[in-house]
Order: structure tokens, then sequence, then C-alpha cells
């Protein structure tokens, strides 16, 4: 195993870098997946994968040694080294991090001239929720990743950061797949946007909406280390796991991931969907919707975070009146605050687990 230090990356991004200054072959990036899906694994990038997925960002985002990119997710995080760490790289922008996450650290970087924030949903939920506006700020451009970015936490963020936020749809594994960007059109509701350059995607058939996306991309993974495996390709294709549909326009639209669909009686219950549909209600600040086994079959479980008063009967008549019948969950837990992973996702395992010690 051969290491490679800061210098030798920034010879490496630099637009003007000459062969010899250049590293010889192209090392291996080694990424921790966040596991959300399943046991997290070690996925194997090249350095030059890696910085080719920076100069996407920088052209998309028309990054320049102006910018000031704040990362608030840890660079471990695919969406923290590629599009934020190898990004201002390859535009030559100045990089702001945080040594532990905290909404005044996000306030601190803003205040201290950051122009891009890249942050989860969460991220942007404490943003809207709390970050006091101030007018002024020269941040253009607000980055999400890792989840689904509902139109309400969007709406709040923008409005105090004073810029549109905008949702990436990537993995570890392949890296930038969609995304949307600065255009006077506005973006469908819960469109993660357009392809990414080199970005080509098929979907597989899976019922009469949607189909299971296949991916090919530049950025593309070169398999998992220590004997796990390359993932699930189909004719050069990676299959995501995700069930998705495009429109007429080439939008994409992620309905699901297949493998987290709850099994209720022989009929598929997608938890985004319902979540999407309970985080409507006025009282509702987060929830996290998660099969729970009752032995040989599952039920419909959610764990809310209100804003205010909520009684749960209230919340199952909201749900009543919107799913069906199948669709409505068995049970309703109302919580301060939603466990979380260490990249900020919610951990619906650990939800699962906490209630069945409970």
């Amino acid at each position: 195993m051969r290491f490679v230090g800061l210098a030798d990356l920034v010879a490496e991004a630099s637009p003007d870098a000459s062969g010899a200054a250049a590293l010889s072959g192209d090392p291996d990036v080694l990424q921790l997946t966040s596991g959300s899906t399943g046991e997290p694994r070690i996925a194997v990038q090249s350095l030059g994968a890696v910085l080719r997925g920076g100069r996407i960002y920088r052209d998309r985002y028309r990054l320049s040694p102006a910018d000031q990119v704040l990362v608030s997710v840890p660079l471990a995080h695919s969406f923290g080294l590629i599009g934020g760490m190898a990004a201002a790289l390859v535009a030559g922008a100045s990089l702001l991090t945080l040594e532990r996450f905290s909404l005044s650290g996000v306030q601190a970087g803003l205040d201290a001239g950051a122009t891009v924030l890249l942050g989860t949903p969460m991220v942007y939920e404490l943003v809207g929720s709390a970050l006091p506006r101030a007018a002024g700020r020269p941040v253009r451009t607000a980055l999400s990743s890792g989840g689904a970015l509902s139109r309400r936490t969007r709406e709040r963020a923008s409005a105090s950061l004073g810029c549109a936020v905008h949702q990436i749809y990537g993995s570890t594994e392949m890296g930038l797949v969609a995304s949307q960007f600065d255009r006077p059109a506005p973006w469908p509701d819960d469109s993660v946007g357009l392809a990414g350059p080199g970005v080509a995607w098929r979907l597989e058939p899976d019922g009469p909406d949607a189909g299971r996306l296949l991916v090919r991309t530049s950025t593309m993974f070169r398999g998992y280390a220590q004997g796990a495996g390359a993932g699930t390709f189909v004719d050069g294709f990676y299959d995501t796991g995700d069930r998705a549909h495009v429109d007429g326009a080439g939008h994409l639209f992620i309905d699901g991931r297949k493998a987290t669909f709850i099994n209720v009686g022989g009929r598929k219950v997608n938890p985004d969907r319902v979540e999407r549909l309970i985080g409507e209600h006025p009282r509702v600040r987060e929830v996290a919707v998660y099969g729970m086994e009752t032995g040989d079959a599952e039920e419909v479980h959610a764990a809310v975070v209100p804003t205010a008063a909520l009684a749960v009967e209230d919340l199952l008549e909201w749900c009543r009146s919107r799913l069906s019948p199948y669709e409505v969950p068995h049970r309703v837990r109302l919580l301060e605050d939603l466990p979380r992973t260490g990249l900020g996702k919610v951990d619906r395992r650990g939800l699962a687990a906490e209630e069945l010690r409970t």
C-alpha cells in the first residue's frame, strides 16, 4: 500500500500540472460506505475518478479560486470528499471544514465568507429552523445530499441562506448521478435533477409506474475491498437498488429503495412515500418510517418529532385520509429527536432495535 500526501493531491489536481509532477499510476482511494441499507463496506475508487468527480462539481457549480467551500459533512463521506475537497482542489478554491458538526460552526463558516455550502437534509432542517437570517452573506449555492430533501425544508433553508438549496443524488459507488443547479425554470417537486456529465441510466421494469435504476458513470468505483465483491452490475450498469422514474424532460425521481420496502400482507409499502405524506402535517418536524417484523409478517411503524403538541390519534387520522389502509402506521412513537448515523442519516435500524428493547 502506498500513501500520498496533500501536496501530491494538489499537484495532481492542478490544471497546469506537468506529467512529471503528476502521481504515477492511478492510486486507490478507500471510502467507507454509509451502511444506510446494510453493513458498511470499503469501496475502492481510483484517484483519477475522485478528481474527475471534483471537476464535475467544479464545472456544474462554476467554482473558482474566489470561492470558499464550506463542508458540514465528514470528508470521509463521498459527498464531502468529492463534492467538497476534490472540487475545491481542482477549482483552486478555499476549503472550510468543521472539527465537529454544530449549527454555530455552520453559522461561523457562513459569516466568514463561505460562498458554497454542502450539507445533508438534517443540516438544512436546522439551518431553516434555527439559523438567524443575515443580509449580505456571500453564500450563492447550497447543495444537499444523503437523503430526500423535502420541499418545506428546502424552502425554509433557502429563505435563511438567501440562495437556492439544490438536491444531489449519487453514492460512494457511482459518484454524482443527477443534480439540480441554478436555472430559470423551477425544478419539479421531488425531482433530484438531471443526469450529470458522463452519466447513462436505464430503468428495468419493476411495477407499472417505476423501474429499478441502473447507472453507468465516469466515476464508477473499482469494487469493494476485503473480498466484499464488486457490486451488482447488469451489462456494465450498476444496480443502485433504487426504484425510480424519469419524466419527459429527463428529470429523475427516486421512488424509494426496494430493499427498504415493507411487506404488509403481501403488499409493498414504500416508507419514503409514507414519510413524505406524514411530513406534510403542520406539526411534524421530522419523521422516519420503518418495518417491524411480527412473526411471519411486517408492520409499518413511524417515529415522529413534533414541532408542537400532537396527539397520535390525530396524526393517524391525518394518515387515514391520505394513505391506503395498509400504508397507515400500526404504531407511532413521538420522540424529541431521531437517532442518526455518523454521517447524519436517520438510523432506522437503530429505531427498530430500540423498539424491540422496549
